[in-house]
């Protein structure tokens, strides 16, 4: 027998530096498994599409509560409003500032709404 020793003696244990990513192990003792980069991308693209896909739900909600609170206090002022007038202003101009007074309240309902369906149209 010859005394030369084995090349697998003198070698030494591999280490995390002379892995491949999938070699590491991960806090589990597992492999690690990275994603390639089609499949990154991928995810992403899809987390971006429900992003958008919750931002035009959410757009969508808020154009309803709009219309459902445009509704029930337009009822409620206009009752008000209109006892106002006619307690505060003369008989001969009340329908003058009642009128002026809805033109006001549609233009900012109008805006309102002008606004969110511009938000819905740029999904």
């Amino acid at each position: 027998m010859t005394d030369t020793p084995d090349a697998d003696a003198d070698a030494s244990p591999p280490t995390d530096a002379d892995a491949t990513p999938n070699d590491r192990p991960d806090a589990d003792g597992e492999p690690a498994v990275t994603a390639a980069p089609d499949e990154v991308a991928g995810s992403e693209r899809e987390d971006e599409g429900r992003t958008r896909r919750l931002r035009s739900l959410l757009d969508k909600a808020a154009l309803g509560a709009f219309v459902f609170v445009a509704l029930v206090t337009s009822i409620g002022f206009y009752r008000y409003t209109g006892a106002t007038v006619r307690t505060w202003v003369d008989p001969a101009y009340q329908p003058i500032v009642l009128a002026a007074f809805n033109l006001a309240l549609l233009f900012v309902a109008a805006a309102g709404v002008s606004v969110q369906l511009r938000r819905l149209g740029e999904d």
